[in-house]
């Protein structure tokens, strides 16, 4: 481990006094009410200081909801590992399992979720921030090897669960929920309590018999994964462009934005680079704020191809169940190696900010909608040839799989190796294709 240098040890114990003084200032008096001089006040921390950390008020009070945040989880597990352990066998596991799905499922978690989400998309140009929240991420990961250790010692689970997976999958169930947000349209509850008590039950080996995955008990070692170039993972579809203007300006903007996100984005800076005038551009922009929404959209445009081709081709092309669980396991275990995990952070920005800015959920909704309608179609493929079991909703799963690259930009936040995630994420597909009871 790379020993922190001083200066970065000072601004990490910053953001940590400010976002612990935020959390208290919320849960007095609520987000709403909180101001970047209360904070201030009670940190000790300057808003000149406060600024730069965090760049706004709305930044900050997201960390801070991140943070409730695993402690609402960590409270969640405590209360299950005392319910089940009282009672010590696997039937109070299933039953645990089955009362946290529904109450997952309810939508009760989504403000506290978003925030989390949000905390990751401020973070990722802001290294104190990322240290913070790689914090928050090893201790729910430390809290859950606790559990899951203690459950495997007294037989309850079929295989020594890996924790930090485990971590990478509950993000993925999140992101999965709060698309239908952006695209408007929900899932009953139910289908997502069914998808996720036969993940847990199945991932986890809940069984009562040995743990079966459905390419065997070497599959871990056996999958070959393929973590495609950041090149691969990008194509031209990205949005139409008119001209050699836009062109230019485009080439300059994605660059900025790619290095530094939207603050990277200074339009007078991006206008002289790429040599077109500032009439110009108002004549075809309404404002910076059009601009990062295209870039956005962009961003999420030139990956959508090369996934939804790929998923598609995984359930429509595979013969059987194992076919299918290869194909899912050699595509998402390893895509943090390398820098092309960094692209899958476009996608974690692309939902805050279509969350909040309505122009930019009305143009990426279609696609977006389009892209898991494809992804859809493809599970319900799998589903009518027998390939796929068909107790799981087709659209649930195709959020879920939909919501795994962010889960990628967790595990490499929080450091948590593919060897980690390769095990479980076997398991994980195994049980989402096909009842290991059955």
């Amino acid at each position: 481990m790379v020993p922190r240098r001083p200066q970065q040890a000072r601004a990490v114990a910053t953001v940590e006094r400010a976002v612990g003084a935020a959390v208290g200032l919320i849960e007095e008096v609520g987000a709403a009410e909180v101001r970047f001089a209360q904070v201030a006040d009670r940190s000790g921390v300057s808003n000149g200081s406060l600024l730069h950390h965090f760049g706004s008020l709305d930044s900050l009070l997201a960390t801070a909801e991140a943070v409730r945040y695993e402690r609402a989880v960590s409270a969640r597990m405590a209360a299950a590992r005392d319910a089940v352990l009282a009672s010590g066998d696997v039937s109070a596991l299933r039953t645990v399992v089955e009362r946290t799905a529904e109450a997952v499922a309810s939508g009760a978690f989504d403000e506290l979720r978003w925030s989390r989400l949000g905390a990751l998309s401020f973070a990722r140009h802001r290294p104190e921030l990322r240290t913070l929240l790689a914090g928050t991420i090893r201790s729910l990961r430390d809290q859950l090897a606790d559990l899951l250790g203690e459950l495997h010692a007294k037989g309850m689970l079929a295989y020594p669960v890996p924790s930090g997976a485990v971590t990478g999958f509950l993000h993925a169930h999140t992101v999965g929920r709060l698309v239908e947000d952006v695209v408007d349209d929900r899932l009953p509850p139910e289908q997502w309590v069914r998808l996720l008590t036969v993940a847990v039950r199945g991932g986890f080996g809940i069984t009562g018999g040995a743990f079966a995955p459905v390419v065997g008990p070497d599959a871990a070692d056996t999958v070959v994964a393929r973590p495609p170039e950041v090149a691969g993972l990008l194509s031209d579809d990205g949005v139409e462009l008119a001209d050699d203007e836009e062109r230019r300006l485009f080439a300059v903007a994605r660059e900025r934005f790619a290095a530094d996100g939207e603050g990277g984005v200074v339009v007078a800076d991006v206008l002289r680079t790429a040599g077109v005038s500032n009439g110009w551009f108002v004549r075809r922009f309404h404002g910076r704020e059009e601009l990062v929404d295209l870039l956005h959209l962009d961003a999420y445009l030139r990956m959508r191809g090369a996934e939804t081709a790929a998923l598609v081709a995984t359930f429509r092309g595979a013969d059987d169940a194992e076919g299918v669980v290869r194909e899912l396991v050699g595509r998402f275990v390893g895509l943090e190696e390398g820098a092309a995990w960094e692209r899958w952070w476009d996608r974690i920005d692309l939902l805050v900010a279509a969350r909040t800015r309505a122009g930019l959920r009305t143009v990426v909704a279609p696609p977006l909608a389009e892209q898991l309608a494809t992804i859809t179609d493809a599970v319900e493929d799998a589903q009518a040839r027998g390939v796929v079991r068909d107790d799981v909703a087709a659209a649930a799963l195709a959020r879920f799989l939909w919501g795994i690259p962010v889960a990628i930009v967790v595990a490499a936040i929080g450091g948590i190796p593919t060897a980690e995630l390769r095990t479980f994420t076997v398991a994980l597909c195994s049980a989402l294709v096909r009842d290991p009871e059955a």
